[in-house]
């Protein structure tokens, strides 16, 4: 499996987010922040799990 990184810098006021993560063929990530300082947060994605009863379509 590949490793894609990237990088965001985001400067936005002091107070309570909720963070969302996502990109095709994996698992959201979804967190609650509370922004009152300069933070650095690694998140990881999860590839989705293929269900073959799924459609796909």
């Amino acid at each position: 499996m590949q490793t894609i990184m990237v990088f965001f810098s985001l400067s936005i006021p002091e107070g309570k987010y909720t963070l969302k993560a996502s990109y095709i063929g994996f698992d959201q990530h979804i967190q609650e922040i509370d922004i009152n300082k300069d933070i650095n947060l690694n998140i990881e994605l999860s590839p989705k799990k293929f269900n073959p009863k799924r459609n796909y379509h």
